[in-house]
């Protein structure tokens, strides 16, 4: 397998076998030849492979759930340098989502548990070969969704109804910053394995989206098929602040205008005209709709409409607030249970309660509204001004720029058209033994074209030497160094590092990039930071070649001089540097890719 990345790859083992064999004497002549019949025993297996350093303990495992661990088969076929290969019993296709506990035999309790399920879609989703369209890869790709389809079959046939989990109910889950990385039908509680400060909260980051956590924990309600990356992140309570809406109007009635002044009684909305008495309100998104609350009061101040009757409204504390939604129609406010705000406008005081929002909508009630900005964004969309540039063009892509919205604070950022740079051109050529060129010294894409050497008196004017035929050029060196073999720990960021005396390896800076990530191993160089990895010789080498081995995320990928470059690819350089960016497979601009080991070869 070229992909060395891997602790955990499959062997597929297919046995096809005779069985049934029937002998049946004729009635009509019991001297004839006994008939033979046929038929198939379905006894494919596909067995997990662990490899481990050698000189580890033996590796063990069991089905999760069983008591007795048992002991791995060491394999004499598979081989890798450096490392033992240990094989699992075989599982039938129908059985794929089986999960097999693993530890090394004198540890106590499991180290990992794993399937044949969660390393197919693994690989089609995090490495990003499900996205394949050609290639070694789309092959890949097209036996692994077969094998998943061939299971399902597989389940329907030989197994009966109600004795398993069918296998297009799974969802693939990789959690970062906390457990639970795997496969799931229905769904999971999520938590993150560490804590913060008072001033900070932690969030999940749900494909992109982020939400609050409820009691320490994330229940993710995992859809059939499906994948999803949660990344538990630590974020200041200030700076993920709710938008601000300053009032929440409850009525415009004969020309006056009743602000909620942030209290209840009785379980009914009290007001005021006095605009100087308005509570401060402020709106948080949820994955439904919005929270409602009063800024800088008691703790419990979050709004509460109950479900049926009226004045039935309270103020509590977070975890038993009430789900609102907006209405375009009108901008009236409900709840996700369907009830709401209502004044009622024939009675001699002004008094507010809940209500159906059906009611609501009767002539005799009118709409609660939001008076600003924010919460008109919220219904009728931002209005964002000028956008200003971010200064981040490449030579390699344009840059970007951002507007702020004029009404909160929410940010539209695009790409500014026509922004990339020219090449810088390096001060010392580029040469082989044929020709001499002047490359990028940030990209390291060839300027102009490239020139054969012209010498006198043995000599280039790009500086370069003729062979005499004299001693043989020193063999070329090859350095490889897996990011692992570091010690880094879990989200550790280095922007530099050496492989050896004579080659050193440095990324741009980032909020993320350059972070070292337990899951998967990788060194991770973030698209959306437009990160770059830069490979520099030392000491007055060459570097003749480059190849980086990585996984991807969201269709990340490597680029070089314009191109975009899959792992494990070999790159010419015959330079003293060579600069990486990180583009992307599709349209996506939020990708990354995570760099497992780095080869240079160089003299």
């Amino acid at each position: 397998m070229k992909n060395l990345r891997k602790i955990l790859s499959l062997v597929l083992v297919l046995a096809v076998m005779v069985c049934g064999l029937t002998l049946i004497t004729a009635s009509a002549d019991e001297s004839a030849a006994p008939e033979i019949q046929q038929n198939l025993w379905y006894g494919e297996t596909i067995q997990i492979m662990y490899r481990v350093p050698t000189g580890s303990a033996a590796v063990q495992y069991r089905i999760k759930g069983d008591a007795q661990w048992k002991n791995a088969v060491k394999s004499n076929t598979v081989t890798y340098e450096g490392y033992d290969v240990y094989l699992s019993d075989g599982v039938p296709a129908q059985r794929i989502d089986t999960i097999f506990e693993v530890k090394l035999a004198d540890e106590a309790e499991a180290r990992k548990t794993y399937s044949v399920l969660e390393y197919l879609m693994e690989r089609l989703y995090v490495d990003g070969i499900g996205e394949a369209t050609e290639g070694e890869n789309f092959d890949k790709k097209n036996m692994y969704e077969s094998l998943i389809t061939f299971a399902g079959y597989a389940q329907k046939v030989l197994l009966e109804d109600g004795t398993y989990t069918a296998i297009g109910d799974y969802g693939y889950v990789t959690v970062e910053g906390g457990a639970g990385t795997g496969i799931y039908a229905g769904s999971v509680t999520l938590t993150p394995n560490f804590t913060v400060d008072d001033d900070q909260k932690i969030v999940a980051k749900i494909n992109g989206t982020t939400y609050d956590l409820t009691d320490g924990s994330y229940i993710l309600s995992v859809a059939k098929s499906a994948y999803y990356t949660v990344v538990f992140e630590a974020v200041d309570k200030e700076a993920e602040s709710a938008v601000v809406t300053e009032h929440l109007i409850m009525a415009n009635l004969n020309g006056t205008t009743y602000y909620f002044n942030g209290t209840v009684s009785g379980g009914e909305l009290q007001v005021t005209t006095n605009i100087a008495e308005a509570a401060i309100v402020c709106v948080e998104e949820t994955a439904d709709g919005y929270y409602i609350y009063v800024k800088d009061v008691a703790e419990n101040n979050y709004l509460y409409v109950k479900s049926s009757g009226t004045s039935g409204a309270s103020l509590v504390d977070k975890e038993s607030a009430s789900v609102f939604t907006l209405h375009k129609s009108g901008t009236y406010i409900c709840t996700v249970g369907n009830r709401g705000f209502g004044m009622q406008t024939t009675m001699s005081t002004v008094v507010f309660k809940t209500y159906a929002s059906s009611n609501i909508t009767a002539s005799n009630y009118v709409f609660a509204s939001f008076e600003t900005a924010s919460g008109d964004c919220l219904v009728n969309g931002h209005d964002f001004g000028d956008y200003i540039s971010n200064n981040d063009a490449t030579c390699t892509a344009d840059g970007t720029k951002t507007a702020k919205c004029s009404r909160c604070d929410a940010t539209s950022t695009v790409t500014e058209e026509g922004t990339k740079l020219d090449h810088t051109p390096n001060e010392t050529p580029t040469v082989n033994d044929d020709q001499h060129w002047t490359a990028c010294s940030e990209c390291n894409e060839v300027i102009g074209e490239k020139v054969d050497h012209d010498f006198s008196n043995g000599k280039c004017v790009c500086g370069y030497t003729e062979s005499t035929g004299g001693d043989a050029p020193a063999e070329p060196t090859t350095i490889t160094k897996r990011m692992v073999s570091y010690g880094w720990t879990n989200q550790q960021q280095v922007t530099s590092f050496d492989l050896d005396a004579n080659i050193s390896v440095s990324c741009s800076s980032g909020t993320n990039t350059g972070k070292y990530y337990n899951t998967g191993l990788g060194w991770r160089i973030y698209q959306s930071e437009s990160g770059k990895v830069k490979i520099t010789a030392e000491n007055g080498k060459t570097i003749i070649s480059v190849k980086i081995t990585y996984t991807v995320d969201k269709g990340g990928c490597l680029t070089y001089a314009g191109s975009k470059i899959a792992t494990d690819t070999i790159v010419e350089v015959n330079a003293a540097s060579i600069t990486f960016g990180v583009g992307n497979t599709g349209s996506a601009t939020n990708g990354h890719v995570r760099i497992s080991a780095i080869e240079v070869v160089y003299q």
